[in-house]
Parts: C-alpha cells; structure tokens; sequence
C-alpha cells in the first residue's frame, strides 16, 4: 500500500533533527519567529486584543498554552487565536515573501501553542 502525502510529512517531521536543517533555514526561521514576536509585543494593548483576552479568561478552560505578553495560560487553541491577533494588530509584520500564501503570523502562534501544549 502507498503511503498518503500526510503520512510522508509526518514521517519526515518525526525524523527531523535540527542538525539537520541548514543554517539559512534556521537564520529565516529566527527572522519570521522575531518579527512576530515584536509584534505581538506591539498589538498587546489594542483593543481588539485585550476585548478577545478577557472574553476567553471569563469562558476559563485548561491552562495549556501562553497568551504572549501576558504570561497567562489558557486553552492552546485559544492562546493560538490571540497571540495571530497581537502579531497582526497593527500588521508590521511583512517580512515574509509576498509569493508565499501561509503568512508566518498565522502559523507561528498555532506551532506555539501545540509546541507548549
């Protein structure tokens, strides 16, 4: 039987070591994971942001995952939501290429808070 297209990148996920990504790649990643870092950093005290944190800290759930900033945990799928929206509240974060279609601001707080979790 063929393995599926997922289960060749799970594979090749599961087997990956860091030893084993060129130092370009690591260079772009710290790139895209700084900027939207920053940025969160600046999106912290919008509104939109803060109505969102508190609505999510009155519905509560498990603490699994960081709200950037805030240092607060709760539910990971949540946290993800947030943290997108802090990094593009005031969308200064444009570094990626403009061919690419996964913006990093939409994947980087989802891959920080499974990775958490």
């Amino acid at each position: 039987m063929e393995k599926s297209i997922s289960r060749v990148i799970s594979e090749f996920a599961i087997n990956l070591k860091y030893e084993d990504l060129p130092e370009e790649v690591i260079h772009e990643v710290k790139r895209y994971l700084y900027d939207s870092i920053g940025c969160a950093y600046g999106g912290y005290h919008t509104n939109d942001v803060n109505w969102l944190r508190e609505i999510y800290e009155e519905m509560g759930g498990k603490e699994e995952a960081t709200l950037i900033g805030f240092g607060k945990k709760i539910p990971a799928v949540n946290a993800a939501l947030i943290n997108s929206l802090m990094i593009r509240a005031l969308d200064f974060n444009d570094i990626y290429w403009k061919d690419d279609p996964s913006h990093p601001s939409d994947i980087i707080p989802a891959a920080l808070s499974v990775g958490e979790l």
